[in-house]
């Protein structure tokens, strides 16, 4: 009987964790963890984490020049849309695009293979290399 107050173990790709209980019906519902920092980033764990608080990549301090690749999953059109929205956000907090390679996947060979291909496309990778440049200005929320 226990069981039923025990919090779900679930976690989301963002590592958000499910605040239902284990056995719940339904979807998942993710929290993180209500913590900011001084500048006001919040932490990006779960509720009730063990240990340091962590703040996402964006947000941590870092030297100008840093940069960080992000890749997005996908066929290429809905790659470059989120990519798009990620850069929109990350350059709020002075990390720019510097490059962008969208890698498609490899087609293998076989005829049995090959008509599961026709069935539905291929996705690949989209690679964006952003560079932190804190001297830099963030668009406005016009552009």
């Amino acid at each position: 009987m226990t069981a039923q107050w025990l919090r779900c173990p679930a976690t989301d790709a963002d590592g958000l964790r499910c605040v239902r209980v284990v056995a719940h019906q339904g979807k998942h519902e993710w929290q993180q963890c209500d913590w900011t920092d001084p500048q006001g980033y919040p932490c990006f764990l779960p509720p009730g984490h063990p240990g340091a608080h962590e703040l996402a990549w964006f947000a941590r301090p870092t030297t100008p020049g840093a940069t960080q690749t992000v890749r997005h999953q996908g066929q290429e059109d809905t790659a470059t849309a989120e990519a798009a929205e990620d850069t929109h956000e990350f350059a709020f907090h002075h990390w720019f695009p510097i490059s962008q390679t969208y890698v498609p996947r490899s087609r293998a060979r076989g005829a049995r293979l090959l008509a599961l291909l026709k069935a539905e496309a291929l996705a690949g990778e989209l690679v964006v290399v952003y560079e932190y440049r804190p001297e830099e200005n963030a668009p406005s929320s016009s552009d």
